[in-house]
């Protein structure tokens, strides 16, 4: 299911991440390390939300995992293969072991500790790909077993969620490894994506003035944090309640952003940037390598940065990522048995 106003929304994400990363490099304010924390933040939701109607069609079929899991791995694993070898060559992969663990996203399973981590992005991605596969494989184990049990995926989903909830909370480790042990980790953080497919299921149950509360708290919160930008940093209180706020918040938002309605010019241009935002998120840390030292005393350097991202994404997607997207399977209705 598409909705015109979220490809802006992804596509502000990898924005967020792109040039607060940029920043990061060139000026040693923490706030751009914030900055790109929450714009990680946004991926999770989105991708629950995304994919939600095709994990409810899962409920009803669960024989079509097979087209869900061709689908996901055809449009994420040959650009992240791409961007990962290439990492591997650039920054060098120390060990093949090390290389064979960000190959299979198992890096982070536990804690994101590999030595070295040379393609510190793909966290995130070990994140989504886990999901990709924890949630049809509930699924199944469910519909085998035979548990009576009402809406499956709403189920499935809302465990995962208090029980990652309450695993952050007995962890809690100290503060300065709450990157490494919690926050990059597979095991603590699916819950986010679950959070996404909530927010999809239960959107009609979210009124207007419930997401409006729930936004303007959010946003005092947000607004708190980056003024005192060390505090996620040291507190372990904050750093209990930021992801909770985040994935709530922001699947909240999802479902707000999801009914509104624009032209079909918006829609066009809004599908382009989308389309952007996975191989800009892939690549961008190659182009801060290369472009930010000598950019960094440049009027305009970011711009120029951020122009040559954009510029290759477009020419990666168009020419690598769309043709293979384009031979990915669809979901087709059984046609009607003639009686």
């Amino acid at each position: 299911m598409h909705f015109p106003i979220i490809d802006y929304y992804r596509f502000f994400a990898a924005f967020t991440v792109c040039i607060a990363h940029y920043f990061i490099v060139v000026s040693n304010d923490p706030i751009y390390e914030f900055l790109a924390i929450v714009g990680v933040e946004l991926f999770f939701p989105l991708s629950g939300f995304v994919l939600a109607s095709q994990l409810s069609r899962l409920e009803s079929n669960i024989n079509l995992a097979k087209i869900f899991f061709i689908r996901r791995w055809m449009r994420t694993i040959p650009a992240y293969i791409v961007a990962l070898l290439s990492a591997a060559i650039i920054y060098d992969a120390g060990s093949f072991f090390n290389l064979i663990k960000f190959t299979t996203y198992t890096q982070n399973i536990v804690t994101d500790n590999s030595i070295p981590n040379f393609f510190n992005i793909a966290w995130s991605l070990s994140i989504e790909e886990w999901f990709y596969l924890t949630l049809p494989a509930l699924l199944w184990l469910l519909l085998k077993t035979n548990i009576k049990i009402g809406q499956k995926l709403v189920w499935i989903c809302f465990s995962i969620i208090i029980i990652g909830l309450i695993a952050k909370i007995l962890m809690s480790p100290p503060p300065d490894l709450w990157g490494e042990y919690i926050r990059r980790s597979v095991i603590y953080r699916i819950d986010a994506l679950c959070y996404g497919v909530l927010a999809f299921l239960w959107g009609d149950k979210i009124s207007t003035y419930f997401a409006t509360l729930v936004i303007l708290l959010f946003l005092t919160f947000i607004s708190y944090l980056l003024l005192n930008p060390l505090i996620l940093a040291t507190s372990s209180l904050m750093q209990i309640i930021f992801l909770p706020a985040c994935s709530f918040s922001f699947s909240v938002s999802l479902v707000i952003l999801s009914k509104i309605k624009i032209s079909n010019l918006f829609s066009i241009f809004g599908n382009y940037l989308a389309n952007l935002s996975y191989s800009m998120y892939l690549f961008h840390l190659f182009f801060i390598s290369f472009l930010a030292p000598s950019l960094s005393n440049l009027k305009y350097g970011v711009v120029i940065y951020f122009f040559s991202v954009v510029t290759f994404s477009t020419v990666f997607f168009y020419f690598f990522e769309n043709p293979i997207n384009q031979m990915r399977p669809v979901y087709r209705l059984h046609p009607r048995r003639r009686s």
